[in-house]
């Protein structure tokens, strides 16, 4: 849902999957696998370097980060390495508060 990818995408060869992919990128090129149309309200936004424009997208690229681990997690290969469902949801909440409280 991130990265607008499919697992079957053509670009995916050579051992490298949708799982190596996301968790290749992390945390420092994440934004760079994100799929474009999550980010295009940037394009329609006069981009200005002010400190509050910063801070939005601070917050918005360690909100990606956050969901991006959560995403690699529930992909490990092995299921015991598997994130469990009720831990997803608490992270996830989690990011959630992050997002709204950061945003104020």
């Amino acid at each position: 849902m991130l990265t607008g990818k499919r697992p079957s995408d053509d670009m995916f060869i050579n051992n490298l999957n949708l799982h190596q992919f996301a968790k290749i990128a992390l945390p420092e090129r994440v934004i760079e696998i994100i799929d474009r149309q999550l980010l295009s309200h940037e394009n329609e936004v006069n981009i200005r370097q002010s400190e509050i424009h910063k801070k939005l997208k601070s917050i918005m690229l360690e909100t990606l980060v956050s969901l991006v681990k959560i995403g690699v997690s529930c992909s490990s290969d092995s299921p015991r390495e598997r994130m469990e469902v009720k831990d997803v949801v608490i992270e996830l909440h989690k990011v959630r508060d992050f997002y709204l409280s950061a945003e104020k």
